[in-house]
């Protein structure tokens, strides 16, 4: 499986100058209506499988529909990862959910190339480097837990996905 790191990247970037994101927390909604989605919130239907959100494509309709029983956060995330199916990937439907409906397993160990991708891409454009450089600018040490709270907090995103991102980008000690 070979990540498109540098194209994800690119992507996000392209994005978030088009957006004019100059502070966090970046309006990922605005953004998912100025490149054209319906957003859709509703509640999981009650059939006891849990989805996330999906992105349709049907003739010029795009649609970007997100579970809004889950927190914000994950809310947000979501979002942000179905943005980046939407232009990264040429498919007209994905669902993402915890069950098997594109082989899971594979999905969640890192293992499907789009949903890795999908996940980079939700990371860039939620906590972009350049925020994240300017933030830990204001900390005359490492941060620790309770400050990378902090920091997720205004970003609007998890602690989990902040320390992730911070630490991919090798911003953590």
């Amino acid at each position: 499986m070979r990540v498109r790191r540098s194209i994800v990247k690119e992507t996000a970037a392209r994005v978030l100058t088009q957006f004019n994101v100059t502070s966090a927390p970046v309006d990922v909604e605005s953004i998912a209506k100025g490149l054209g989605a319906v957003v859709v919130n509703q509640e999981e239907e009650k059939t006891g499988e849990p989805i996330s959100g999906f992105f349709m494509k049907h003739g010029k309709q795009l649609v970007i529909g997100i579970n809004s029983s889950e927190s914000s956060v994950r809310q947000r995330f979501t979002l942000g990862h179905e943005l980046g199916h939407m232009l990264l990937h040429d498919r007209d439907y994905v669902l993402d959910s915890d069950v098997v409906y594109r082989n899971r397993s594979k999905i969640s160990d890192g293992t499907d190339r789009d949903e890795v991708e999908a996940n980079l891409f939700a990371a860039e454009l939620l906590m972009p480097e350049f925020l994240l450089e300017k933030e830990l600018a204001k900390y005359p040490a490492a941060v620790n837990e309770d400050q990378i709270g902090d920091i997720a907090k205004k970003f609007k995103v998890s602690a989990p996905a902040m320390t992730i991102r911070l630490a991919h980008l090798g911003m953590l000690e």
